[in-house]
């Protein structure tokens, strides 16, 4: 494709030669003279100075004099090149067939353009919408309803009466709607479970990682709001309510009864202790741990997880200590 068609397909502006014929994506450290890149974190400056990339998608202000490369300048590169990866790696749907090895119960609702793969396992009165992939091995409980145009993805476990909306996504070993971890202790130190009869209610547009686990609430519903995406490993507990268009990257978990607003980000490993509040735009740190609440908009670093620009002054105050220690034994 020539760059200059390609430039009118993503409505970016063309800086250079048009005639360039792109083939593929690829990154700026191993693109050649017919990829295209892009640039959007500074870290990856000296890569942009040396790609071999015909083209690269970037700000206008990272475009410089001398460039060997044609840009498309934009105001948003990441977003860009994922629409251009999109253009050259069009998504193929897999054909709509209902295994013969599949156990599907008959009370159980099957929509339109359903792929239901080997040993999936429907239950009694479940609900499965238009277009929805059923991956190899998946189980799926009583009285679940799964939205239009899912995907899940092969060895999920789906407890009974999830409901999931429409466009989610659910990577391989993830399991959904398990029991909460909830006991009451009697006097002689033994523990005894407390029924979970809460649900789990994941809203549109989710997407959910690899052996990733939700658990149901104890009285209500967990729920994870609409646009969320959340990584690999991630446990959450019962009773959570999680707003919309978060994102949570690998390891992070979160103790039941948390509410968690709108926008929040957790980094790798960072942990939430149970019945806390994040507001919306709360930023959280990896592996810091979060032990009360906090307004909107914070960012939080460490463990206790306070203000960053708190925590950082501490560190760099404990970063002199030896020296102070030194010091005053003179």
């Amino acid at each position: 494709m020539k760059l200059s068609e390609l430039s009118r397909k993503l409505g970016l502006r063309l800086v250079g030669d048009g005639d360039i014929d792109i083939v593929a994506p690829a990154s700026l450290k191993n693109a050649n003279a017919n990829n295209i890149s892009f640039f959007h974190n500074k870290r990856y400056r000296n890569q942009l100075l040396d790609t071999n990339a015909g083209a690269v998608i970037l700000k206008e202000k990272d475009f410089f004099s001398g460039a060997q490369f044609s840009a498309l300048i934009s105001e948003n590169p990441l977003d860009d090149f994922r629409k251009c990866v999109e253009i050259f790696f069009p998504k193929v749907d897999r054909k709509a067939e209902i295994s013969e090895r599949a156990s599907i119960h008959p009370d159980a609702r099957i929509g339109k353009s359903v792929r239901i793969e080997d040993f999936v396992v429907v239950g009694k009165s479940s609900r499965i919408g238009d277009g929805t992939l059923l991956g190899a091995g998946t189980v799926v409980g009583e009285d679940v309803i799964i939205g239009k145009n899912c995907k899940i993805y092969p060895r999920v476990v789906i407890y009974d009466g999830v409901q999931l909306g429409n466009n989610v996504i659910v990577h391989s070993g993830a399991v959904l709607g398990s029991d909460g971890f909830g006991y009451s202790r009697t006097d002689d130190g033994v523990f005894h479970k407390i029924p979970q009869i809460g649900g789990l209610v994941i809203e549109d547009d989710v997407e959910i990682g690899a052996n990733t686990t939700i658990d149901r609430g104890a009285l209500e519903n967990t729920v994870i709001g609409k646009g969320t995406k959340i990584d690999n490993l991630v446990q959450i507990g019962h009773n959570v309510i999680v707003g919309e268009n978060c994102a949570f990257a690998g390891q992070a978990g979160i103790a039941g009864s948390c509410i968690v607003g709108n926008r929040v980000l957790l980094g790798g490993q960072a942990g939430l202790a149970g019945h806390l509040t994040l507001g919306d735009d709360v930023v959280v740190y990896a592996q810091s741990g979060v032990d009360k609440s906090f307004e909107q908009g914070i960012v939080l670093l460490g463990s206790p997880a306070r203000p960053a620009k708190i925590t950082m002054k501490q560190l760099a105050a404990l970063a002199r200590l030896p020296d102070i220690i030194k010091n005053m034994k003179k």
